[in-house]
Formats: structure tokens, C-alpha cells, sequence
């Protein structure tokens, strides 16, 4: 069987014993889950291996891991030596399996095993360090192998951060772009083509992958552990829609440390938070929400009443409180709705913008809720994360139910003390 595949990938094929990870990156159109499909075809015709297949998110999964493979399988005639299930693909004449699952969704499930040999991480550029740690801790195997595909966008993404930007003797790197893709289609040779013409700068990250610049952009924050903050607000910006290219529903914790600074305007700002393509009324985004905020107990939170008025906002928050007696959870939490005035753009910059310098973010923060606020300029089209950061900034400064709760904490223990 003649598998074909751009030659930078060789090392992938014939010398990946000598790695625990190997790392394929580059821009798009190179070939990299095209060649990582062919190389896991390739690895279960040869001897019974298990594979994982996983991203961040399981949403797509079924429609792009599980695709591909299929596809290839075909284009190359071996459909009688696979049976393609639902969320399984089998090799009989090996006994390989390769499994899918979300590194978000399903990580409890991925914890119990430990018998793979094979694990294929799609779309890395959008894995944190927790769901991350949490595989590469169950990945034990002798002989296993974890590969990573990723399009670099900031350098302070957590898997470029640790397998690209270091030389580690047990990490196998190849980096490609299209020009180097001799498999590239013209389609996609074409795109580029008119891309680069158009918009260079764009050109250069999309398609030979390069960082993205951060002129115009936030750019990527400072990390810390854990909240060092003791107050926490929170903030929702509302979406009422599940459709793809809508905006989203988004939810930011924010607190400032305040215990060594006089000033609020010089204190080091914390955030964390998680974004969702589904409607605000959705009963799963509800759960998660909670979950949430159960996890971090803001003092206040505040839904945005700007899409539908403080009446849609309060029969949204009374939909929180009763799915909040449905879990058990006794959330400390003073429920409010609050519409944003202004320019959209002017009040991010304000609240986000002109602090950046003092803005740190939790180390284990969802990526696919952190980067839009990283990469966000003035000219995207959606603003859901980093709006409801501002937001968050906005209420912590501004709120009333705070300032009484601080205070009235803050004397109970001086009285404690005495």
C-alpha cells in the first residue's frame, strides 16, 4: 500500500519510536491532519494499536476527525479491512480501534484509560493546560505516542508554548506551510494566492503560519494560578441563538486584588471565564454556567439586558435560580441585569484596553474563551468574551451589593481579630 504524504512528515512515518510527542505545525494547507489521518491508517493496518482521537471540544468531532479518516480509508480502497461505526472506527484485520472524545466534555472518561497507544490532538492552538495535563497524565504506555496538530496564533498558547517554542530531546517538531505541500490542492493554492495579494499580514499567519502580530490586538495577558482576589463579580453577555456564526453567550468572573494597594486604580486585575455557541436559555448552557460560577462564588452576578430588556434579563435569572435548586447548589450570589451603553469598542478598550498592563488571567482559562479576547481588534465581527469582560471590570467597579458586601466583610474580621 503506497500512502502518500509531503516528504517533511518522513521523520512521522519512520522514526516516531524515538519520541513520547511529536508536533506538526503550520498554517493552513499544509497537509497536517490529512498526513496524521494516512499516518493513523498506516499504524492500525500494521499491528492492534487503540487511538484517541480528541480537541478541545467534541462539538465537530464526529464531522471532521471521524470524516477524514473515513474518507481516506476510501480514497484508498480499504473500506473491506475497516467497519466504520458511529463514534468508532475498526480495523479487522488488526483489531485497532480508534476512539473519539472531547478533552472538555468527556475528560472523566479519559482518565480511565490507559491503554492507548495512539493519541491524535486536533486543533491544539485551543488546548489549555488543565484538560492537557489531565490526558498526558493518563498516557502511560510504553512505546505510546501523543501528536499534536495546531495552527500557531499566540505565542502564549498553551501547547505552542510547550512543545514548540522549546527544544525537548522527546518531542519530534515539523513545521510546514503550503508552499512546502506538494499535495496541496490548487483550490487552496488559488485562496492563498488571492489572500496574499489582498492582505499580507494575514496571509503570513493564515497560511505560512506565523504567530499573529499583536498591533491591534489585546495580546496575550500575564498568568496567574489561582484567584489572589477575595471579592468576585461576574458577567453574562447574553446570545439568543445556537447558530454558528452568532454571537455567543459569554460569562466572565473578575476581582481585584486589592489587600496591598490603596488605590483601585493601581491593583492587579484577575479574570477568568467560559463562552458557549448556544443560546443563554439553553438548559446545558444553564448547568455549566452554574457549575461555573459555584466554582468561583461571585459575590454579584449581572445579566446584560441590552438584547430584549430587564424583563427577558429577570425571567432568565429566575430560569437560573430554579435550574440552581435543581442541582442543590446554594451559590452566594446577588442576581442583577445591567445594560451597556456606549460604543462597544470604546467601553472595551476602556475597561480592557487601558488596564492590559495590570490584567492577569487564570493559568487554566478555556482557551476557546481566551483567545477571541487575545486576538480581538476593532474590525471582528463578534466581541461576545471580551465584551463581557468589560463588563465584569464595569461591575466590580461600580456595584453597590460589592462595596456594602467588602464592607460589611471587612468589619466582621477586624471584630474576628479582636
Amino acid at each position: 500500500m503506497n500512502i502518500e504524504y509531503p516528504e517533511k512528515y518522513h521523520p512521522l512515518f519512520f522514526d516516531w519510536q524515538k519520541y513520547n510527542y511529536a508536533v506538526l505545525y503550520g498554517g493552513r494547507g499544509s497537509g497536517k491532519s490529512e498526513t496524521v489521518a494516512r499516518y493513523v491508517i498506516t499504524r492500525c493496518l500494521q499491528s492492534e494499536i487503540k487511538v484517541l482521537c480528541t480537541r478541545e471540544s467534541e462539538k465537530s468531532m464526529d464531522a471532521s476527525i471521524h470524516s477524514l479518516l473515513s474518507s481516506i480509508i476510501a480514497m484508498y480502497g480499504l473500506s473491506p479491512l475497516f467497519e466504520i461505526q458511529e463514534k468508532k472506527i475498526i480495523c479487522k484485520k488488526t483489531g485497532s480501534t480508534i476512539i473519539f472524545r472531547g478533552l472538555r466534555q468527556e475528560a472523566g472518561h479519559i482518565r480511565s484509560m490507559h491503554d492507548i497507544d495512539l493519541v491524535w490532538i486536533e486543533e491544539g492552538q485551543y488546548v489549555g493546560q488543565a484538560g492537557f495535563t489531565s490526558l498526558d497524565d493518563t498516557i502511560r504506555k510504553e512505546g505510546s505516542l501523543i501528536l499534536i496538530c495546531l495552527n500557531p496564533r499566540n505565542a502564549s498558547d498553551y501547547l505552542y508554548d510547550e512543545f514548540v517554542k522549546q527544544d525537548r530531546p522527546e518531542v519530534l517538531k515539523i513545521n510546514i506551510n503550503i508552499l512546502e505541500n506538494p499535495f496541496a490542492t490548487e483550490v487552496s493554492k488559488d485562496k492563498a494566492r488571492r489572500l496574499r495579494e489582498r492582505n499580507y499580514k494575514a496571509y503570513k499567519h493564515i497560511y505560512l503560519g506565523e504567530l499573529e502580530e499583536g498591533g491591534e490586538t489585546i495580546g496575550a495577558f500575564q498568568k496567574v494560578d489561582k484567584f489572589t482576589a477575595e471579592y468576585l463579580v461576574a458577567f453574562i453577555d447574553t446570545s439568543f441563538s445556537d447558530a454558528n456564526d452568532s454571537d455567543k453567550t459569554s460569562l466572565s468572573i473578575v476581582g481585584f486584588s486589592i489587600n496591598d494597594y490603596d488605590d483601585v486604580k493601581q491593583c492587579p486585575i484577575e479574570f477568568t471565564g467560559i463562552s458557549w455557541q448556544k443560546s443563554v436559555t439553553n438548559p446545558d448552557v444553564i448547568r455549566e454556567m452554574l457549575l461555573f460560577l459555584d466554582k468561583y462564588k461571585p459575590i454579584e452576578t449581572c445579566v446584560e439586558s441590552n438584547l430584549g430588556g430587564k424583563g427577558l434579563a429577570a425571567n432568565i435569572i429566575d430560569g437560573f435560580k430554579s435550574m440552581e435548586n435543581i442541582l442543590n447548589l446554594r451559590i452566594k450570589n446577588h442576581w442583577t441585569t445591567f445594560h451597556q451603553s456606549g460604543i462597544k469598542h470604546e467601553r472595551i478598550m476602556d475597561k480592557v484596553g487601558a488596564n492590559k498592563t495590570r490584567i492577569f488571567v487564570l493559568k487554566d482559562t478555556e482557551p476557546e474563551y481566551l483567545n477571541p479576547i487575545i486576538g480581538y481588534t476593532k474590525r471582528n465581527k463578534h466581541e461576545d468574551e471580551i465584551d463581557s469582560l468589560a463588563g465584569a471590570i464595569n461591575l466590580w467597579l461600580t456595584s453597590d451589593n460589592l462595596k456594602n458586601y467588602i464592607y460589611q466583610y471587612e468589619q466582621l474580621k477586624k471584630q474576628r481579630a479582636i
